[in-house]
């Protein structure tokens, strides 16, 4: 019995020990975890190097655990170092070194605002981390020592000036937090545009180290953004010093109630974004992005339904060849963030793609005129900026004129306007952004009783420079309403979108 005994308590001596080593382990998981994904939400301080040829032996090569290579500093000058520190909290008197960061710049030749000559590809990787320097302190104190003596002595040198933290989250005073977070500047704005746009946006600068180095960070030299009703392109050529420009081709409406290739139409112009003022502080730079195109009826209802992925009804409202112009602003005279969208056509109604036969009258209808103008507002759930959300409100305009035929199909000079209104236009926008990742979107558009539905899920990545997604697009019948002459029951649409560069 005694014996018996014995081995009960040294196996629940060897097991309780055993559990705990694997608690403590799980627990310093956990905090790697966290300072790797939330170091910029963490109130945490560095303290920026380059190693020198002749600095403490111990020091060029740092044990680590887990049989990995020991960590070996680099004497380059495109090689700096960043050790990360808690200077002091909760039960804890001293600083308490975190983690070392290996940080490496390549200069990258460009010109313009988005790639500019000089400009800094960084590469940031983890050397040692915090299991690694908990393992030095307790088994290899001497060397752990002198890292702590590098940084107080860092600390005392500069004890009257600021010492560089990862916090990137600034308390702002004026920053309206009623139903979430939204910036006061053009940071949401950004954000939204570089997740949903085609085109390319600017990006800030990132500083490097200590602040000693910096630069703007570059993006590839052809930025593509291809889907099944829309193409956009742009090539570093076409920067310049206070923006952007690019080519596009659509097959979308802004305004009506359609679907993408619905309208019959192509139009192919090019966009443009410009700094009004402050060109360098793409926070607080008053932007005009503007697009220009000419949309061409090209009688595309035989390509429409020839579509698989396109399930709806065939089209019956025509669209004639048109000046399209669309105008964005950042807060213009302090006023909320603008959109201006209108498009004139030719009124033309000799050569319709659609005739319709209603109560044994031929008739064609037509859209000549569209107007949009609207107010954006954005604002995230959280400081973490994962739930991101924009919402349009203002007025849109479109009519309907209905032109008759004879018994042959020939204009014969009759024109009515069926439609004359100014409605008002609604959307809302989500999108989920984790750890800065775009994963998913959507929007909803109400106007003149009719919703307009887009969901987007990526569901390939290469890299963050190349993606795919697949996006839904829905149009509903009209809601609460009969369906008039030209209108359709609505429709669903399934495309692949595939974006480089942006």
């Amino acid at each position: 019995m005694k014996k018996i005994i014995k081995y009960v308590l040294i196996f629940s001596m060897f097991f309780g020990v055993s559990l705990q080593a694997q608690q403590l382990d799980d627990l310093l998981k956990k905090i790697d975890l966290k300072l790797k994904k939330d170091r910029k939400y963490l109130n945490l301080h560095y303290y920026s190097f380059q190693p020198e040829k002749n600095m403490d032996n111990e020091l060029k090569s740092i044990p680590r655990i887990e049989e990995k290579d020991p960590c070996v500093f680099q004497f380059d000058d495109g090689i700096s170092y960043r050790l990360v520190f808690l200077k002091g909290g909760i039960e804890l008197d001293s600083l308490e070194l975190l983690f070392i960061d290996e940080i490496k710049v390549a200069t990258a030749e460009g010109g313009g605002v988005f790639g500019a000559a000089g400009a800094s590809n960084v590469d940031t990787s983890v050397v040692l981390d915090f299991k690694d320097l908990r393992s030095l302190k307790a088994n290899n104190y001497g060397t752990y020592s002198k890292l702590y003596n590098l940084v107080r002595r860092f600390l005392i040198e500069n004890e009257d000036q600021e010492v560089p933290g990862t916090l990137q989250i600034r308390p702002d005073d004026e920053m309206k937090t009623s139903m979430g977070i939204s910036s006061r500047d053009n940071k949401d704005f950004l954000s939204f545009a570089r997740v949903n746009n085609p085109f390319i946006y600017p990006r800030e600068t990132r500083r490097v180290g200590g602040g000693i180095r910096g630069g703007e960070t570059t993006t590839p030299d052809h930025r593509v953004d291809v889907s099944f009703s829309r193409m956009a392109y742009s090539h570093k050529v076409m920067d310049f010093s206070l923006g952007n420009a690019s080519a596009e081709i659509s097959f979308e409406d802004q305004v009506l109630n359609l679907l993408p290739w619905q309208g019959m139409t192509l139009a192919a112009g090019f966009r443009l974004l410009m700094a009004l003022d402050k060109p360098r502080d793409i926070n607080n730079a008053t932007y005009m992005d503007v697009n220009l195109a000419i949309r061409l009826d090209a009688g595309l209802k035989s390509l429409f339904e020839a579509q698989p992925y396109i399930l709806s009804d065939s089209p019956v409202l025509n669209v004639p060849t048109s000046f399209v112009a669309g105008f964005s602003f950042t807060r213009p005279l302090s006023l909320p963030f603008i959109n201006i969208y209108f498009a004139a056509g030719q009124e033309d109604y000799t050569a319709p793609n659609v005739i319709l036969n209603v109560k044994n009258n031929n008739y064609g209808y037509y859209s000549n005129t569209q107007f949009e103008s609207t107010m954006s507002f954005y604002w995230n759930s959280s400081d973490r900026l994962t739930s991101r959300f924009r919402v349009d409100i203002g007025m849109a305009y479109f009519d309907v004129v209905r032109a008759t035929y004879n018994a042959s199909k020939k204009f014969s000079g009759s024109v009515t306007t069926v439609k004359d209104d100014i409605m008002p236009v609604f959307t809302l926008h989500y999108n989920f952004v984790p750890s800065d990742n775009p994963l998913l979107g959507a929007s909803f558009k109400v106007l003149d009783g009719v919703a307009k539905l887009k969901a987007w899920l990526k569901v390939f990545e290469i890299s963050p420079t190349h993606t795919i997604r697949l996006e839904t697009l829905y149009l509903s019948a009209p809601i609460m309403r009969d369906r008039r002459v030209w209108e359709t029951e609505g429709g669903i649409m399934f495309q692949l979108r595939y974006r480089y560069g942006l």
